[in-house]
């Protein structure tokens, strides 16, 4: 979750308290379709049905992220009336009024230099795709050399963390306001 470092540096970093006293054991993220089906029944009991493409739809904006899919599926059971329909552009709303209520995240933005910034930008609007090509430097003004400099320092600062290869937020509601920043052009 969004406190991986914090919890990483507990056991691993020599002047905690903990060091060496356990070890890492990744945790992925839950199966989709299990996921589905636990969040099905719970809506079920107030005769709410939740379409499979909307809730897949929150799993992918959310990276799998449990805590972010249980907030939003919670906010639309306590919002749900009997005998209706959660699919795609009730979810869709769901996400980005959860989101919206979260103003903090333009001061966190807004502490980043320019291709910090940028990075971040790229990172979301890349979807784990190669962010050193020469058309998304274009894009957003970046020279690949500053771009290398914002990662590192980005990775530094636990902002996002490297997984096979392709960058993850440690935030997802970081990465979510960001995206719907981008969408807004």
């Amino acid at each position: 979750g969004s406190k991986r470092n914090i919890l990483l540096g507990m056991f691993n970093e020599v002047s905690r308290a903990f060091f060496k006293l356990g070890s890492e054991m990744p945790l992925s993220p839950l199966d989709p379709d299990t996921f589905y089906d636990w969040a099905l029944l719970r809506f079920q009991r107030k005769n709410i049905f939740l379409d499979r493409t909307a809730f897949r739809h929150l799993y992918d904006e959310a990276d799998g992220e449990t805590r972010f899919i249980q907030q939003v599926c919670h906010d639309l059971f306590r919002k749900g009336k009997d005998a209706s329909v959660i699919e795609y552009s009730i979810m869709e709303e769901e996400i980005n009024q959860l989101i919206s209520k979260k103003s903090y995240i333009a001061q966190l933005f807004n502490k980043y230099t320019v291709p910090q910034q940028n990075a971040l930008k790229i990172i979301v609007s890349c979807n784990g795709s190669e962010i050193y090509g020469k058309e998304i430097l274009e894009e957003y003004s970046i020279t690949k050399t500053s771009l290398q400099s914002a990662m590192k320092a980005l990775l530094k600062e636990n902002t996002l963390f490297k997984e096979d290869g392709v960058y993850i937020f440690e935030d997802v509601e970081f990465k979510l306001w960001i995206k719907k920043e981008i969408k807004k052009g």
